[in-house]
């Protein structure tokens, strides 16, 4: 289950969206691991934090705010009411194009931006929050 939604979310809250990472480049680190782990095992150990990475991060949008919850030992949550969100960015990266994920970047008038990286349907995202923003 979700550490937002259980914890974080109030109960006046209604969960709108809960963004889905890819799996894809999860999955290239892990070949690329396995294939050069004899390069003084740096990429298989990038590949272990970045499943680390993947599992202890979420992102959640409710009706009235959008969430990012990062962290496993140390746990750290972001939280931005959707009112104060001024403008919504999306970068696509070459191998972003290719497997067709990309980064949502949620600017705050109050605090710094909200980063949802490697998100799935991040165009799909992109609209939804358009629509729940007046943007």
């Amino acid at each position: 289950m979700s550490y937002v939604i259980d914890n974080i979310v109030s109960k006046n809250e209604n969960v709108l969206i809960e963004v889905e990472r890819s799996k894809i480049s999860l999955i290239l680190n892990w070949i690329f691991g396995v294939l050069f782990f004899w390069l003084l095992f740096i990429p298989l150990i990038n590949a272990i934090k970045n499943t680390i990475n993947y599992k202890t991060t979420e992102y959640v949008i409710t009706d009235k705010k959008a969430y990012l919850k990062s962290g496993w030992l140390n746990t750290n949550v972001l939280e931005s009411s959707l009112q104060s969100i001024q403008d919504i960015h999306i970068n696509q990266t070459f191998w972003g194009k290719i497997l067709n994920y990309g980064t949502i970047v949620l600017e705050s008038a109050k605090r710094s931006s909200i980063v949802y990286t490697k998100v799935k349907d991040y165009t799909k995202i992109k609209k939804q929050l358009n629509e729940l923003c007046n943007i």
